[in-house]
């Protein structure tokens, strides 16, 4: 229930919290640790060499999911959570929901209007639906059809109903 005591929907998964945190950072910090241990010392130039790229890869998959936000959905707008504070965005200035290239369908960039508190975008871990296509994806079809209904009213999307 939202603080006016309508329902909400939850579109991003329960672990966006896990993805967030704690993985980046146990990445960042075992990965490294069992490389310079485990890389046998006959391959003593090329470690550091894997150790330097293995060390891109981590920083860029821990900035990646740094930007991961817990998104609800009610009939007014979306409710973002970045962590410690939250920010409604009405369905009015939510322009849209799109597959990052790199997500292979377990993640979405719900695209905003305007530049607010929350961002231009918000990157979304879906909740997991087993045999399920991106677009058949019950959060990516909430979004689209209040997105399509906050452009035909010219305004709000009080017109869809929040189905799962």
């Amino acid at each position: 229930m939202s603080e006016t005591g309508e329902s909400t929907m939850r579109l991003s998964s329960r672990f966006t919290v896990l993805f967030r945190t704690v993985l980046p950072a146990s990445w960042l910090v075992s990965v490294p640790v069992v490389a310079l241990f485990h890389i046998p010392n006959e391959l003593e130039p090329g470690r550091w060499f894997m150790l330097a790229g293995l060390a891109v890869l981590l920083l860029q998959s821990a900035v990646w999911f740094v930007h991961l936000r817990d998104v609800e959905a009610d009939r007014d707008g979306l409710v973002v959570s970045g962590g410690r504070s939250r920010v409604r965005v009405p369905w009015g200035h939510v322009a849209g929901i799109a597959k990052p290239w790199w997500g292979r369908g377990q993640f979405a960039r719900i695209e905003f209007r305007a530049s607010a508190a929350a961002g231009r975008s918000a990157l979304v871990l879906l909740p997991l639906a087993p045999l399920t296509r991106w677009k058949d994806h019950f959060a990516v079809q909430t979004v689209a059809a209040h997105v399509a209904a906050a452009r035909a009213d010219g305004v709000g999307a009080r017109s869809a109903p929040l189905t799962r």
